[in-house]
């Protein structure tokens, strides 16, 4: 039964992105890994990787982007992180709040809804990352590594500490909701050292911090 269900779901994932191949020249699709609680579908481009992790519990798709190593391998799923941890791959929802500024849409109890929303931001959003530009990487690596940082303090305490990170880090305005707020001007909205994607998108921000 789950054979057929991951058949069903790949089929529909390769009609939904099917941009990735029409636009940006990614391979076949491959299902990596399924068991009853989890399918993830794999397709890779010259230097990216796009990781599709369904979750069927939660019944969610949850979409990754990464750059691929030199022989086109996707990282690895990270562990525990700390400040010195090298990120390659990101989190799709990321990359929207990053550039929108708005919450992504939740999906969830429908599967196939939220494989059409994730398509349609991966395409909206992606395109440097999927043409092999992974300058927004470094935005997204912050955002990641302050979470992993307040979720460290939450987790060990102090003892986070002894994974290198410090509560000065958390003091910071290393939030980059609170550092695009020193790139505007009041007489323009010009966003400065952007992807053009995310500047033709950007929103002015309001106070709200990321949900995760």
């Amino acid at each position: 039964m789950i054979e057929v269900a991951a058949t069903d779901l790949k089929n529909t994932i390769e009609t939904e992105f099917a941009f990735l191949t029409k636009n940006f020249g990614f391979g076949e699709y491959e299902i990596s890994h399924q068991d009853e609680d989890e399918i993830t579908i794999l397709v890779r481009g010259d230097a990216t990787g796009v990781r599709i992790v369904l979750d069927l519990r939660e019944q969610y798709p949850f979409v990754f982007i990464s750059k691929l190593s030199t022989d086109k391998k996707v990282p690895k799923r990270l562990g525990e992180i700390t400040p010195d941890t090298e990120i390659n791959e990101f989190d799709l929802d990321d990359l929207v709040w990053y550039c929108s500024r708005e919450e992504p849409a939740s999906n969830k109890q429908n599967l196939l809804k939220g494989i059409k929303v994730q398509a349609k931001n991966l395409k909206e959003y992606g395109t440097e990352v999927l043409s092999g530009d992974f300058s927004i990487f470094k935005e997204l690596n912050k955002i990641v590594k302050k979470r992993a940082c307040q979720a460290a303090y939450e987790k060990w305490g102090n003892n986070a500490e002894k994974l290198g990170w410090t509560k000065e880090f958390l003091s910071k305005e290393s939030n980059p909701l609170v550092e695009l707020l020193g790139q505007f001007s009041e007489k323009s909205v010009e966003v400065r050292e952007m992807p053009r994607k995310c500047a033709k998108k950007q929103k002015k921000p309001n106070s709200r911090g990321r949900h995760r």
